[in-house]
């Protein structure tokens, strides 16, 4: 498993103190027959060079694989996460591969709004994941 960890803290400098702490992390897993790429927190500018990292580590390794990012303990996702997606969508298919999106439900009004719900393939648990892969079989 490659496993980034990043940590956030505001500091007030007026008071000497930490008033605000955002973990984040990003793991990447191979799994059998896919990648799954988990992220932990803020998905925003300051950890989208992280998910570029471990999609640069799917394209050198077994880029036809599926990857599934695992959006679950997002707490938040700004333009920044959403851009990084499409932008690790456009890296993976030209080389066979494709991203599938584990999304709580609510982030999932934001895939919608944005039509984005029609770009990735949405999932709900890790435990769909076996039908995704078995449709993605048949398919392709």
């Amino acid at each position: 498993m490659i496993y980034l960890s990043i940590h956030w803290e505001v500091f007030d400098m007026a008071a000497g103190q930490t008033i605000a702490h955002a973990p984040r992390s990003l793991g990447l897993t191979e799994k059998d027959g896919f990648f799954l790429i988990e992220v932990v927190g803020e998905f925003n500018y300051s950890s989208v060079s992280g998910f570029y990292r471990l999609i640069q580590h799917v394209l050198t390794s077994r880029p036809w694989l599926p990857v599934v990012v695992n959006l679950i303990d997002v707490t938040i996702l700004d333009g920044n996460g959403l851009g990084a997606l499409v932008g690790g969508l456009k890296k993976v298919r030209p080389k066979g591969g494709d991203i599938c999106l584990i999304v709580p439900p609510n982030l999932r009004r934001i895939f919608e709004i944005t039509g984005l719900d029609r770009l990735f393939y949405l999932l709900e648990t890790e435990e769909e994941i076996p039908q995704y892969l078995e449709n993605r079989r048949r398919i392709g």
